[in-house]
């Protein structure tokens, strides 16, 4: 634990990079004779959730990327956003960011108005094997952790309403 107060006394930065984009891996770090499995129950998340940054999956990253090209309110939010102009949201400037071509509000990804996509992913977090087919509101927190668009309360309401399973 001393370390954890000698770190915090710096302004790092965390930042994952998956193995493949690595330039040149660190083989120490990927030595299992040097873990040390009895202390497994101590270990600890000792950062911050704020600390944590929110990844999606490349396949949805391009659909959502894609779909935010073709949605008339991203494009009306990145509009106001350049052009520091009134939302056609509720919300605030300070709310909303736009990197990268992916919209999101307060760190939350924006997902476009795409029935589809919107569909797959009420039925990934809905139907999942680690899930087992949870309730409206549970459906609905795991998604509000990670996504944002209008109307999803609703849209998840009547997907579970329409889950054979579930009823």
């Amino acid at each position: 634990m001393r370390w954890h107060l000698f770190l915090s006394e710096f302004d790092i930065r965390l930042e994952y990079v998956p193995g493949k984009e690595l330039i040149q891996a660190d083989a120490l770090s990927r030595r299992h004779d040097h873990v040390d499995q009895t202390h497994d129950e101590n270990m600890q998340v000792m950062l911050p959730e704020s600390m944590f940054i929110r990844m999606i999956a490349t396949d949805l990253r391009d659909e959502v990327k894609k779909g935010t090209k073709n949605d008339s309110l991203a494009q009306k939010i990145i509009k106001a956003l350049e052009e520091k102009s009134p939302m056609p949201i509720r919300g605030e400037h300070k709310d909303w960011l736009y990197i990268d071509g992916i919209l999101r509000k307060k760190g939350i990804c924006y997902v476009p108005d795409d029935i589809e996509l919107r569909k797959n992913l009420i039925r990934t977090y809905h139907e999942a094997p680690t899930s087992g087919h949870p309730g409206k509101y549970k459906t609905l927190m795991l998604l509000i952790k990670n996504y944002y668009w209008p109307g999803m309360i609703t849209m998840v309401q009547k997907y579970i309403e329409g889950c054979a399973t579930c009823q």
